[in-house]
């Protein structure tokens, strides 16, 4: 790099005049070699320049800078072509202001390049420098193109007096001194952090050194220092107030027994302490020992010592310890061993008798026994992972699972029996329990599934329910032939004392039947004989006058006559309803007979005469008599009337409360086939209802005014035993009639 020129003002040993022997060197070196020199220049570290300032300390230009200024602005190339910055024209601020519009440089150089904070200071001391020119040193910042901050050092003297006394023109060193400033700027605030760290960590030591005495104090555990001097001597520096609490000592008491404190340890515990203290002081490291204690009272007490060694420069070791209760903690882990036990043993009864399988909480198997994979044909490896739905036989629905897994996801145990499948493709049963098990929020975290297999109960059970309903079914026949043979034999047991009965009471009605007419005319000579002893012996005796006045004889004569005619009406009357006794129980009825169907109903209705009376609640019944002209019938005429009766019963009890009771009965014959209608205005029937009445068994009556078997039978008979056909047709507020249909003569006995 080739040095600028000076201005006019100045030369080249004006510029060297202070630096003695060096200068003159240089400027030798000037002369002869220009180049060099500037490179000597530019190697030297630092920024060098020279700078012109007004004798007031306004900078107006720079009349050399070597390399070590772009080096400190971080700036290249601020050169012109020839390696020349042409300042020969700078004479004052003016002109140089118009220089930096046209210099490679921009505007921007070193003293510009002062920050804004450090300016004022910085024109403020060469101000001063310049009031008598002498040798200053200066410290700030400098801010770099870029952005950068840079902290400089600047020293600047002055070169010689200028032919312009206005003028001063001072050599300048600039250094960098941005590593130092940090250096100094972190020293400062690692000081300060030191110190403050030094008074915060002072506070903490007095404050531990409190606490430490106060946890000494209050901790739940006895501490204690034990010292082993190099005489193998023992004793205890330290001992805190806890003693009184777990030993029944004061801290004075334990630290005067020393070495005899061993005497106070479970005689079958003291060799295990005894080694244990011997191996800490070989190996200098903690140990830690339980063993029973013996209190003055002569209670045992369970307590665990826990020391770490230090060695000390005397040759002896301290260890630092704490001795503390665990006698609750050794019951607790007496009553977890048994507990343990226990539970091992109920594992072990589970996996002799049940299948167990255990899920995490979306029901994906963790663990199996051996039970589970023996009967499910499955490997371990096969249902680890794998939900239940691997043994799923298909044959539950899936309200079912979605019942029990509402059940055990709201923590609830669930109870059921299930059908699985084998990896065969064989069925079994189990009874399944699963139990949910809870976190401390409440939510099933695992389900622990036990299956007791119940294969053969099932199979036991499906043949008892199917043996149960064939024994079912065979009662309920065996019933209703036992009530059809109940009421037949009772039919018959009933025909055949009707029939007796009648058979005894016909004889005496006939005999007094018999007799109350020659009675009546007997009683109707006498009472004339009578008359004409009045009419010839209008005069008689006081005495029979007495009698016939006593007797009130026109009365006597009068009711008696009544009273015969009534006689022989009531006979009369008792001769019909004993014929209609024996024409109803038909003391044949084994065998078929011809008889007239209007005859059996005529007598089925005197039977019942009484309850088509009028009731409480209820007109009298009026009966229709729809007659048409019917031959004989060959029939079971006993039993043809127990369906009379039964089906006439009904239609009175479906009359209790109607307004105008009516039953209407018609018959007609149409070919060979005979055609019994009853008919009631009753309140009818549901079809619900109508569907069932020929059922055994079946009854609307309230418990004990029906048996269900009434229309069971009467079906049976006209069907069964007459070949025919009982219909029922009815509707709801619009009565019933029940139709019976027979053949004339029968096709085969027993149809």
């Amino acid at each position: 790099m080739k040095a600028s020129s000076l201005p006019p003002t100045t030369s080249p040993s004006d510029f060297s005049k202070s630096t003695g022997n060096e200068a003159v060197e240089a400027r030798h070196l000037q002369a002869e070699h220009p180049d060099d020199f500037q490179q000597w220049m530019d190697d030297i570290p630092g920024a060098i320049s020279q700078v012109l300032t007004t004798s007031t300390g306004l900078i107006v230009g720079y009349p050399r800078a070597n390399a070590g200024c772009y080096r400190l602005l971080e700036m290249a190339g601020m050169r012109d072509q020839d390696n020349h910055v042409d300042l020969t024209k700078v004479v004052d601020q003016e002109t140089y202001a118009d220089y930096l519009k046209q210099s490679d440089l921009g505007g921007y150089c070193l003293f510009k390049a002062i920050c804004l904070e450090d300016r004022g200071p910085f024109e403020l001391a060469i101000a001063r420098a310049a009031k008598l020119p002498r040798l200053w040193e200066w410290e700030g910042r400098i801010v770099l193109a870029s952005g950068k901050t840079k902290w400089i050092g600047l020293t600047m003297q002055p070169a010689a007096v200028q032919a312009d006394p206005s003028l001063i023109l001072w050599n300048a060193l600039a250094q960098d001194m941005t590593a130092r400033k940090h250096s100094e700027l972190e020293l400062k605030q690692l000081n300060h952090l030191l110190s403050s760290r030094l008074e915060a960590r002072t506070a903490e030591l007095a404050l531990s050194q409190t606490r430490l005495q106060k946890l000494a104090d209050n901790v739940p555990e006895l501490l204690y220092e034990m010292r082993l001097d190099s005489q193998s001597k023992v004793s205890f520096p330290y001992v805190s107030s806890d003693s009184y609490r777990l030993l029944h000592l004061s801290p004075e008491s334990f630290q005067q027994l020393g070495i005899n404190m061993l005497s106070m340890i479970h005689e079958e515990d003291q060799k295990g302490l005894k080694a244990a203290v011997r191996e800490s002081a070989l190996t200098m490291t903690v140990y830690q020992y339980e063993c029973r204690v013996m209190l003055p009272s002569g209670r045992l007490r369970w307590m665990r010592t826990l020391a770490k060694p230090q060695p000390q420069s005397d040759g002896s070791i301290i260890w630092y310890g704490c001795l503390s209760d665990i006698s609750d903690r050794k019951q607790i882990e007496a009553r977890l061993k048994k507990s343990l036990k226990d539970l091992a043993d109920v594992k072990f009864a589970l996996d002799c008798s049940s299948n167990v399988a255990i899920t995490d909480h979306r029901g994906r198997i963790t663990y199996v026994n051996d039970k589970f994979r023996e009967i499910s044909k499955y490997t371990q490896a096969e249902l680890i992972g794998q939900t239940h739905r691997l043994v799923n036989s298909g044959y539950h629905p899936r309200e079912f699972f979605e019942e029990m897994w509402h059940t055990i996801s709201n923590g609830h145990v669930w109870l059921g029996e299930m059908r699985n499948r084998t990896k065969e493709g064989d069925h079994y049963w189990v009874c399944t329990t699963i139990v949910p098990f809870l976190n401390e929020a409440g939510y099933p975290y695992q389900y622990v599934a036990i299956h007791n297999d119940i294969t053969e109960r099932k199979r036991t059970e499906i043949c008892l329910m199917q043996q149960a309903k064939d024994l079912e079914q065979a009662f309920s026949e065996l019933q209703q032939t036992q009530t059809r043979l109940i009421q037949t034999e009772k039919m018959s047991s009933l025909g055949q004392l009707v029939a007796g009965v009648a058979h005894e009471i016909n004889n005496p009605v006939s005999f007094i039947y018999g007799n109350v007419g020659p009675a009546t005319r007997y009683a109707e000579n006498l009472v004339d004989l009578l008359k004409q002893y009045k009419t010839y012996y209008p005069d008689p005796p006081e005495e029979i006058v007495e009698a016939l006045d006593d007797l009130d004889f026109e009365f006597m004569t009068e009711d008696l006559l009544n009273s015969l005619a009534s006689m022989k009406l009531g006979a009369e009357r008792i001769r019909q309803i004993v014929s209609s006794l024996r024409t109803f129980s038909r003391k044949d009825e084994a065998e078929k007979k011809s008889v007239d169907i209007h005859c059996g109903l005529d007598s089925t209705l005197l039977i019942l005469g009484h309850k088509l009376k009028a009731q409480q609640l209820r007109p009298a019944i009026k009966v229709i008599k729809n007659y048409g002209d019917l031959p004989s019938v060959l029939c079971y005429a006993g039993q043809l009337n127990q369906v009379f009766m039964n089906i006439l019963g009904n239609a009175i009890d479906a009359l209790e409360t109607a307004r105008n009771p009516q039953i209407t009965l018609t018959t007609k014959a149409i070919g060979e086939q005979i055609i019994i209608e009853i008919s009631d205005n009753g309140e009818g029937m549901s079809d619900e209802v109508r569907s069932q009445i020929f059922n055994p068994f079946f009854t609307t009556k309230p418990i004990g005014k029906g048996t269900g078997m009434g229309l069971s039978i009467s079906y049976q008979i006209v069907t069964e035993r007459h070949g025919g056909s009982l219909i029922c047709k009815s509707a709801e507020t619009l009565g019933t009639t029940f139709t019976i249909q027979i053949l004339q003569q029968p096709l085969a006995e027993g149809l």
